[in-house]
This record gives C-alpha cells, sequence and structure tokens, in this order.
C-alpha cells in the first residue's frame, strides 16, 4: 500500500492529543528522556500554564518536530515504559490505539478508526533492561 510509508512515519497532531491525555505527573522525566532541554521544558510550562495537557502535547510536538520522521510510536513507548517517575494511564493508551503494552511487552497496534497508523509492532528489538 502506498499510504503504508507514510503510515509508519511521524505521529499525527491527533495521535500526539491522544497520548497526551494517557501522561500525567511527572511528564517533565519523559520530556528529558526525549531530550528536550530544561530550559525548553520550562517555556513550556510558562507558556501553557492553564493545563498539564496541553503542557505534555507540546513537550510531544516539539520532539515531534524535532525527530522528523524518526517520531514514532515505536520510539515513544520505549521511552514510556522505561522511564521512571512518569504517570502513564497504560489501560487508556490500549483503549485508544488497541493492545500496545502488557506488563512492559510491547504488542502490536492494529491500524483502527481510531489510530490512522498501519499495523506496526510496537518496541522491536527493546533491549532489557
Amino acid at each position: 500500500m502506498a499510504e503504508g510509508h507514510a503510515a509508519e512515519c511521524a505521529l499525527t497532531d491527533k495521535n500526539l492529543v491522544d497520548i497526551s491525555k494517557c501522561i500525567g505527573n511527572g511528564w517533565e522525566f519523559l520530556a528529558v528522556c526525549l531530550k528536550i532541554s530544561q530550559a525548553q521544558i520550562e517555556q513550556i510550562k510558562a507558556d501553557h500554564r492553564e493545563s498539564m495537557q496541553q503542557q505534555i502535547y507540546y513537550m510531544l510536538l516539539k520532539w515531534r518536530n524535532t525527530e522528523g520522521c524518526n517520531a514514532l510510536m515505536t520510539s515513544l513507548l520505549d521511552k514510556m515504559i522505561k522511564v521512571p517517575g512518569v504517570t502513564i494511564d497504560w489501560n487508556a493508551l490500549q483503549e485508544i490505539f488497541g493492545p500496545v503494552v502488557d506488563n512492559g511487552k510491547c504488542h502490536e497496534v492494529p491500524g483502527t478508526p481510531a489510530s490512522p497508523m498501519a499495523t506496526t509492532t510496537l518496541c522491536p528489538g527493546t533491549p532489557a533492561s
């Protein structure tokens, strides 16, 4: 399918909104893991004081814009699994994207109407901690 490559490319704005709803307290630890500087984190917090979800969305947007086509769901989930101190609602993530992660093990994300992504295996080759 011609769109297959595009579907494997960077996450969409809608994907980032959906993911931002599943991340909570401690999102700054994830930001650092995504190579966002402390100054950039503080700027995001200052620009979007009214809503932690907006802060998280703009953090994810900054990461996606920096990474370009390397900003894949697999890469983000790999970081989310490994970063300590961040609250992540894995159940909500699974409701949005299908079976994503179960007890730290990666599964497949089906291409469903809720997810414009083609079926892709998450976290392939994730090294053991």
